[in-house]
């Protein structure tokens, strides 16, 4: 069996592999990085940028909607080819990972193609397609992602519902669709379907969709969702799944009374679990806990040589969550003293209005003993979101009412999850209010918005 020696080996190539690699290899690290896949993991090829190539084809026909509606644009209505558009989203992926690809040659980062497991607390073993190759390390990284969970159904075989990563593979749009999850992945896949013109029903076992965000924001989402056509069922349980010809029936427990819903395709976009298995992760005395890798925040486990980020880790469960803690593993990986750092993680929710957190909402902050004021301003007042037509919105600051700092910012709205980058730094910069409104924000732009929110704290 083949040996070879370097100072950080990753097992798995999705956002926190990459970064562990390319932050390695920067700090002058000899780096190997076993995938057994595409690099790029779930996010890059199944996942994130897919989901958003689609929603922006939906965007864009809700645009062209808008326009007509609003007697700017006559002439037929757009339609969609999927299939063309299946075939243009895999070709912009296929660049992206061969642009990666080069990023970590060019990085000198070693990539084996094949499945990786611990084989002891300073050896990979790489299962490959010419056989196996053990590696010898001194630091290894464990970023190996997570998976749709399977969850048994009474009445339902298996693959009773398509996994959310796999809606490409479908061959043509369904008419209708039933849509397992309100949270960000269900919601956005639930517009993006609806703006193609599926049938879209929403099943959330919650009270709202988005669970955990902001519940005003969620609710004025679920109205414009609704108003757009989609189906939307909160506190809703899943009893069985039936077949009937083409169609499946799902039967469903809606505030006690018992409905049943008729569709051409299920889609499952609920809870994803760590990729703990076979991994070997018994032969480093890596000890798991509620399935997942236990780290501290420099993504150490309590073994000292083997670190461990992204999904796997399930703090949160976002690409870019996943790719700083990548670097900060890789970083230390190479005798560094990185720290992950939480405290303001944008959550970007590409619907339709688009939706974005960042911080504490205002009930969190109670929750946690916060004296807050929270102001609001409407889009309707901002003077770019009437010029694109796209007025319906809200921005929202919780503000520490004794401190006077930003707890968080929640946004609906155009352009919302580009807007929450400047959110995000005013907290991680403790920028006051006050600060923020004396910036001076182009006009008219969207960003105004959270200038505007912000003077208000002092107003109100």
């Amino acid at each position: 069996m083949e040996t070879r020696r370097t100072d950080v080996t990753i097992i798995g190539g999705g956002p926190a592999g990459l970064n562990a690699a390319l932050r390695s290899a920067q700090l002058g690290g000899r780096v190997v990085l076993v995938e057994e896949r595409r690099v790029g993991g779930n996010c890059l090829n199944r996942g994130c940028v897919p989901t958003n190539a689609l929603w922006r084809a939906a965007t864009t026909i809700s645009t062209v909607s808008r326009l007509r509606q609003i007697g700017l644009l006559r002439g037929d209505q757009v339609s969609l080819d999927f299939r063309e558009v299946k075939i243009s989203i895999r070709n912009l992926i296929d660049q992206i990972v061969e642009g990666t690809e080069l990023r970590l040659e060019q990085a000198g980062v070693e990539v084996v193609r094949g499945v990786g497991r611990i084989a002891s607390r300073g050896i990979v073993e790489a299962s490959t397609p010419t056989g196996r190759k053990e590696i010898a390390s001194k630091s290894i990284v464990i970023a190996t992602g997570a998976r749709p969970a399977n969850k048994p159904i009474e009445g339902a075989s298996d693959g009773w519902a398509l996994p959310s990563r796999d809606t490409l593979d479908m061959e043509d749009l369904p008419r209708s669709a039933a849509i397992i999850g309100g949270n960000y992945i269900g919601a956005e896949l639930a517009c993006a379907l609806n703006a193609f013109g599926v049938q879209v029903t929403l099943i959330e076992t919650s009270q709202s969709v988005l669970p955990g965000e902001d519940e005003e924001i969620a609710g004025l989402l679920r109205d414009i969702m609704e108003i757009n056509g989609v189906s939307v069922n909160t506190s809703a349980k899943i009893t069985g799944v039936r077949s009937v010809g083409s169609e499946r029936k799902i039967t469903i427990l809606v505030d006690g009374r018992t409905q049943e819903v008729g569709v051409e395709q299920i889609i499952d976009s609920t809870l994803e679990v760590p990729n703990t298995e076979n991994l070997g992760l018994e032969n480093a005395g890596v000890a798991l806990r509620d399935g997942r890798v236990p780290v501290d925040d420099g993504m150490r486990t309590h073994v000292p040589n083997i670190y461990a980020a992204g999904d796997v880790v399930g703090k949160f469960m976002l690409s870019h969550v996943a790719a700083m803690e990548g670097s900060v593993a890789g970083e230390n990986a190479m005798g560094g003293t990185a720290i992950a750092r939480y405290g303001a993680v944008p959550r970007c929710v590409y619907t339709v209005p688009e939706a974005a957190f960042v911080g504490l909402n205002e009930k969190q902050a109670l929750e946690k003993g916060h004296k807050v004021k929270t102001v609001k301003l409407p889009l309707s007042v901002n003077a770019a979101a009437r010029v694109r037509w796209e007025a319906e919105g809200l921005v929202k600051i919780v503000v520490d009412e004794q401190k006077g700092g930003i707890l968080g910012v929640q946004m609906l709205g155009p352009r919302a999850t580009d807007l929450i980058a400047e959110c995000a730094l005013a907290i991680v910069f403790e920028a006051s209010p006050e600060i923020i409104s004396q910036v001076i924000h182009a006009h008219p732009t969207l960003s105004e918005a959270f200038r505007d929110a912000a003077a208000l704290v002092h107003e109100t």
